[in-house]
């Protein structure tokens, strides 16, 4: 009796030992993940995905790095621009607003999440609120939050907190959101789609500025992978480009495309942390060795150096290995790669000249040219809002083989009167000693057609 006594003791006390230090734990990493938004999202993971292994990688802690900033109070636009895969609608739309809500204590903040459709969010709103429910949620800050309301488009608390979702063409009429959470407004199956494109670029510019509680205090986010020049990253850069921070991370490095992110600064505006892709640094953090210039004074890199070398490196070997992406590459057209996973989106029909084609012109002259080609695309008009008139010089040559290749020699764009204009024009054509002028027939390009034959027509272009 007193060994089986003795026994019984001896497993409560381990039982208890082990809930000891099991309570122990769960303070650590509350402790951890109240000061860091990467520390909960290791932490919770478990709960969303409970068979799938977290894999860490520099760009989660990119994103996480930037949605803390925005918390805050250092940034207020932010544009993002990441490959497929890269957990941005997890971050985003589940891990971050229940990190602002309880490790934060800020569970006043509301959130409106839109994408292209209201399906694609609903689905991050359920597992916003099955974390938000969890235990090891509810025994970390179930006293901070409460929901009082848990649906797929509304999930509200006792602090006057919700998140709501809705589709770019559903209504937001009446909600206004401390945190607009904008992922993924464009829908890669109709994004060439001019109506369907036109009806984002339209809520990006007209219905989204006002859909926030406070001009200087709330923050917007558009997280996309890029689709189209115009997707919703295209219309903010081409139109407010000044007012946004824009991170944008190629799946694979170019050290020609890098995009340093400033995440915090002093009272006096200087930078503090600055995020550089660390594709580009060596292991003391240095930049490293190979970022030059060539003869006409444009960005080059030194063949064969350090900078060189890491060309084409991966973002996030840990879940997507070199061989397994170099796969999905070949699987996919030149035009996918590039827009959603190298971030240079293009028009479909660009893809008629590949941009591997694309090779920089060494010599420090240009080749014997056979022909020489003005070309000009014209604007409908000379005011500022208008379009450019752009001016391309081409110049065709013989290859080693005797192939036929093409040399962009010069390039303008500029907006001018007519008169003006076709002066600029005739210039071109007279210092590249053009064989044809090209004139696109549009807009003014007739007008300008007919003044460089009233004025120049005994020239031998």
């Amino acid at each position: 009796m007193a060994e089986r006594m003795a026994q019984t003791a001896s497993r409560i006390i381990k039982l208890a030992q082990a809930e000891l230090a099991r309570r122990e734990r769960q303070v650590a990493m509350k402790g951890e993940a109240e000061d860091s938004l990467l520390s909960f999202v290791r932490m919770m993971w478990p709960v969303l995905e409970p068979k799938t292994q977290f894999e860490d990688g520099w760009i989660i802690d990119l994103l996480c790095d930037v949605l803390t900033s925005i918390s805050d109070g250092y940034l207020k636009r932010v544009c993002i621009n990441v490959p497929p895969g890269s957990m941005k609608s997890t971050l985003l739309n589940v891990m971050w607003p229940a990190w602002e809500w309880g490790p934060r204590d800020r569970a006043d903040l509301r959130y409106v999440s839109i994408s292209y459709s209201d399906k694609v969010p609903v689905k991050d709103n359920l597992r916003f609120s099955l974390l938000l429910r969890s235990e090891v949620y509810q025994k970390c800050w179930g006293n901070r939050v409460r929901i009082l309301q848990d649906g797929a488009e509304m999930v509200r608390n006792d602090q006057t907190g919700w998140k709501m979702i809705s589709g770019t063409s559903g209504s937001v009429t009446g909600f206004r959101g401390d945190r607009l959470l904008l992922d993924d407004l464009n829908n890669p199956e109709n994004v060439e789609s001019e109506i369907v494109r036109h009806g984002t670029e339209r809520f990006v510019r007209e219905i989204m500025p006002s859909r926030i509680n406070s001009l200087t205090q709330s923050a917007i986010v558009n997280l996309q992978q890029r689709t189209h020049e115009m997707d919703a990253s295209g219309v903010i850069m081409k139109y407010t480009p000044d007012d946004w921070t824009f991170v944008c991370v190629p799946a694979e490095f170019d050290p020609l495309r890098i995009f340093p992110v400033t995440l915090t600064w002093d009272e006096a505006g200087n930078p503090i942390d600055v995020w550089i892709d660390p594709r580009s640094l060596d292991d003391e953090g240095n930049t490293l060795e190979g970022l030059t210039r060539n003869e006409r004074g444009e960005p080059a890199i030194e063949p064969g150096s350090p900078m060189a070398r890491v060309f084409g490196e991966t973002f996030w070997p840990e879940r997507f290995p070199p061989d397994g992406l170099e796969k999905l590459k070949r699987g996919l057209t030149g035009y996918a790669w590039d827009s959603q996973f190298n971030q240079i989106p293009g028009v479909r029909g660009g893809a008629l000249i590949r941009r591997d084609w694309w090779k920089l012109w060494r010599g420090a002259s240009y080749p014997e040219l056979g022909t020489v080609i003005v070309s000009l695309d014209t604007a409908i008009e000379e005011q500022n809002h208008n379009d450019y008139n752009a001016c391309t010089v081409w110049g065709a040559f013989a290859g080693e083989s005797g192939e036929p290749l093409l040399l962009l020699m010069a390039g303008w764009r500029i907006r001018l009167p007519l008169a003006q204009l076709v002066a600029k024009v005739a210039d071109t054509c007279r210092e590249h000693k053009a064989d044809y002028l090209l004139i696109e027939h549009k807009t003014r390009g007739r007008d300008v057609h007919d003044e460089i034959i009233r004025l120049y027509e005994t020239r031998s272009w």
